[in-house]
């Protein structure tokens, strides 16, 4: 994929869910000896403790990780793949969806159909993801934070930059940003001058847009590297 499409201000906290489970791997800190006593104490009985079995967190954790982790790079592939039919149109969109509305029609909803499978993966992970310090600026740049239009609190450190080189500065949440490109809800991340008639039905209907194929391009590659990279899996030692 090349380098990042993310510029980040204030930087990726790497982390993993080894942050969080025990069992991910690892081992206690030793304990320092006991000092010696110049005369012998009574000992009780040492208290008994136990670990928590956090074994099936885990598992699910690394279940719905590698689906998420799977499905991301697919959604990453199909938007290549409009980038691709875009680009040799020479980002003319009029003449892409003249020329090719069938091959277009189908890699759109091929990504929408994908983007419908990633985003309730991250939804069922979300609360621990979210609910971890270590772990909570991922959901931050996943799923939860805000552009920095919408200003606020829980704006996104990153920008996003494209292509074709102009740059997005924190357009908010990369599951917002892909699917407000692919849905066409957002007009700075739709082509201009087309209106494609998906269903044939003479009129333009909600979602009946196409996507920037560089903001689409850009978003769905951050999201699969962030996914791939920094949040869910612990190494594989």
């Amino acid at each position: 994929m090349g380098s990042s499409p993310l510029s980040f201000q204030k930087g990726v906290v790497v982390a993993c869910v080894a942050v969080l489970l025990v069992g991910c791997g690892g081992s206690a800190a030793p304990q320092p000896a006991p000092s010696p006593s110049a005369e012998p104490t009574q000992t009780s009985e040492p208290a008994k403790t136990s670990a928590a079995d956090l074994s099936a967190i885990k598992s699910y954790l690394l279940d719905k990780g590698g689906q998420l982790k799977a499905s991301t790079a697919k959604l990453a592939g199909i938007s290549n793949q409009y980038y691709d039919l875009a680009k040799a149109a020479g980002f003319d969109y009029p003449a892409l969806w003249s020329q090719q509305a069938d091959a277009v029609t189908k890699v759109i909803q091929d990504a929408r159909a994908e983007w419908m499978v990633a985003s309730p993966l991250y939804e069922q992970i979300e609360g621990i993801v979210a609910g971890v310090p270590s772990l909570a600026n991922f959901d931050v740049i996943l799923d939860s934070g805000a552009s920095a239009a919408e200003g606020g609190e829980n704006v996104v450190s990153f920008d996003l930059t494209l292509p074709d080189g102009r740059t997005l500065p924190k357009p908010g949440n990369l599951f917002g940003v892909t699917e407000s490109t692919l849905w066409g809800t957002f007009d700075e991340f739709i082509a201009k001058g087309v209106e494609p008639d998906f269903d044939g039905n003479g009129k333009l209907d909600f979602a009946e847009r196409l996507p920037d194929a560089n903001v689409l391009k850009s978003g769905t590659e951050a999201l699969g590297q962030v996914v791939a990279a920094h949040v869910l899996f612990c190494p594989t030692a």
